[in-house]
């Protein structure tokens, strides 16, 4: 009797178990299901477009980012154009007021000097001035220069009228230069004539630079600048005349600049 309990009890163990594995089993493939299905649906969204997207010819799809980025580019490169083409406008603009003044000074200079007074302080008639000077620039140059001083144009536009004036009369220009007070001014003015100057004649620029200009860094720069514009010429004569320069930094960066020129030189001529 006790034998069978217990064989009726093993049977129910066996049958219990059986049900308890039969449910761990559905249970785990039920949960696995939904993300199987998550994962299937994902890649779909990755390999195939939306529907809104239309397939074009070349491979793309309307509406992707292979297709909207050019568009986006396209409408920076036409703004740029935009800019750029407001920009060339308004320095044609700029051109053409600047001529109007310049024929104006050429045969009316007492009237356009009056039409600048009544204007109010502004650029535009700053730039009015400018070009009733560089009308003058070429008629009477001191004229010019004087009435740039005394209607207070920029440095640098003194500088110019001075540079244009040295392209016609280097001599008379650095005698109006070398007049101006001392100071880093004058400095540039001188270093403007010698500049125009050493392009045609390297030599007398030279000249000048050591027997009118006082020395200071001002020399120095237009000391440079004749060497520069002499190696294009000369490269050998310019080389004798820092050769003769006394020892120091001056002659260094001289000998350094020329170097460098042979160097360039050198290059050019073995293409």
């Amino acid at each position: 009797m006790d034998k069978k309990v217990l064989l009726f009890c093993a049977a129910i163990l066996t049958v219990c178990w059986v049900i308890i594995y039969s449910a761990k089993t559905n249970l785990a493939s039920t949960a696995l299901t939904p993300t199987a299905s998550i994962q299937k649906v994902e890649m779909q969204k990755i390999i195939e477009p939306p529907s809104s997207m239309v397939a074009q010819t070349d491979g793309s799809y309307a509406g992707d980012l292979s297709t909207t980025r050019p568009v986006a580019d396209n409408a920076q490169t036409n703004a740029t154009d935009s800019e750029g083409a407001l920009l060339q406008e308004r320095l044609e603009a700029r051109r053409t007021e600047m001529k109007r003044w310049r024929e104006w000074a050429t045969r009316d200079l007492k009237g356009a000097l009056a039409a600048v007074a009544a204007m109010p302080a502004s650029i535009e008639r700053g730039q009015a001035v400018e070009a009733i000077c560089f009308a003058q620039i070429q008629i009477n140059p001191s004229l010019a220069l004087e009435m740039a001083q005394s209607l207070q144009q920029p440095s640098n536009v003194v500088q110019d009228l001075v540079q244009q004036w040295a392209a016609s009369d280097s001599a008379a220009a650095f005698v109006w230069a070398s007049k101006q007070p001392a100071g880093s001014q004058r400095d540039q003015l001188m270093q403007r004539v010698t500049y125009v100057l050493s392009q045609t004649e390297p030599e007398q620029a030279a000249n000048l630079v050591v027997e009118q200009m006082p020395p200071g860094p001002g020399q120095d720069e237009a000391v440079l600048t004749v060497v520069h514009q002499w190696g294009e010429k000369n490269i050998s004569a310019a080389a004798a005349w820092v050769k003769n320069f006394p020892a120091g930094s001056l002659q260094a960066r001289a000998t350094q600049e020329l170097e460098g020129m042979a160097q360039y030189q050198q290059q050019l001529a073995a293409k």
